[in-house]
């Protein structure tokens, strides 16, 4: 789901073959967030210039180098995102959605230990153009009136349209708009309506809300709700684009709800789910690979214990989990731990897990 939003959210050029000439084609170049992708735009355009690649291969390689710049931000930053899982096949979520999508709910900094807070959030997602949920902003005293009116009257039985209408009347703080309108990826019922109290400090705080806001409206504009994903023809793949690219593509075409209903859910509609995963890894691709250690293999409260004598040789993430294992012991609860060894590996020329090669510095130990 996440690498169709970006393909969907990315792709600035839609390319039409005529039967006849199949150099035949109409690009759309997003100039309404140049200051955000003018790099990316050079970067891609000059590459497609040196290699004479040709648009489908553009359009592809433009979404694959946002979806890894995304990837390598959020490593480099040591940031963990949550994001809640719409579809079909997991369960109703107050109604039947009408799309798959997922949302972004939360980002933790595991740097600090902190989570962002919602101006953080979503001016993380708007780099990325990640979707999250709709913002109103009630700035005033009647406006937050209004609010609490709507929420008393209709909490329970307003509709998506009508809610959304007033509530956007009424925020005279202003609306940061999502990439998934209510309406038309989930339908008109709502699961609920999240009222979060956020301290204005300085007109730098609401200049940063009213960027927002503005922001919003250029990523909608970019990518409207209509815009379908775009895919190269299965016939030209394999010619024009990277074999990275091409089992990316694989995993784009793929949908949901065909895989629930062709795998009869449950168990095996998950063992479906990771061979089309699998099925689109090639040949060089990295490879994660997790072990699982016995359970009385290692002392982890002896091991936190040490690790914590000398805290200079660790960073703060492990500190964390070390004084967490310690307060746990102090409190005489009766926990199990388990430990994985998690490492990436490189495949090279090999489709054999067991065959690959640990790349240095990529281990790392989970408790």
């Amino acid at each position: 789901l996440l690498r169709q939003h970006f393909a969907r959210s990315w792709v600035e050029a839609e390319v039409e073959v005529d039967s006849e000439h199949k150099a035949n084609k109409t690009e759309m170049v997003d100039k309404t967030d140049m200051d955000m992708d003018m790099e990316m735009t050079m970067n891609v355009d000059g590459v497609a210039k040196d290699q004479g690649r040709q648009p489908q291969q553009l359009c592809s390689n433009k979404y694959e180098m946002k979806y890894m710049e995304c990837s390598d931000y959020i490593q480099s930053q040591r940031l963990t995102l949550s994001f809640e899982v719409v579809t079909s096949v997991l369960g109703h979520h107050g109604d039947l959605p009408k799309r798959d999508f997922l949302i972004l709910i939360a980002v933790a900094d595991r740097k600090t230990g902190k989570f962002y807070s919602t101006t953080q959030i979503m001016q993380f997602a708007q780099k990325f153009r990640l979707p999250h949920n709709d913002a109103w902003i009630f700035s005033s005293m009647e406006s937050a009136t209004q609010l609490f009116n709507l929420y008393d009257s209709s909490r329970e039985t307003g509709l998506a349209d009508d809610v959304i209408d007033t509530l956007t009347q009424a925020a005279d703080g202003g609306h940061v708009k999502s990439l998934y309108p209510h309406a038309t990826f989930q339908g008109q019922i709502l699961e609920g309506i999240v009222i979060r109290f956020v301290r204005i400090s300085s007109d730098d705080d609401l200049r940063s809300i009213s960027d927002l806001c503005l922001q919003s409206d250029r990523i909608l504009k970019a990518v409207p709700p209509e815009k379908e994903l775009f895919l190269p023809s299965q016939e030209s793949s394999p010619q024009i684009l990277t074999p990275s690219a091409c089992g990316s593509i694989s995993l784009l075409r793929r949908n949901l709800r065909e895989l629930f209903d062709n795998s009869n859910g449950g168990d095996s509609f998950d063992s479906t789910v990771r061979d089309v995963v699998d099925g689109a890894k090639i040949k060089g691709d990295n490879i994660r690979n997790t072990t699982k250690f016995k359970r009385n293999q290692i002392n982890i409260p002896n091991l936190a214990k040490r690790l914590l004598e000398d805290e200079t040789k660790i960073d703060y993430e492990t500190g964390q989990i070390c004084t967490l294992i310690q307060t746990l012991e102090k409190l005489n609860l009766s926990v199990n731990y388990n430990v994985l060894l998690e490492e990436n590996l490189s495949s090279d020329d090999t489709d054999d897990t067991a065959a690959a090669t640990s790349i240095p510095n990529s281990r790392r130990y989970l408790c």
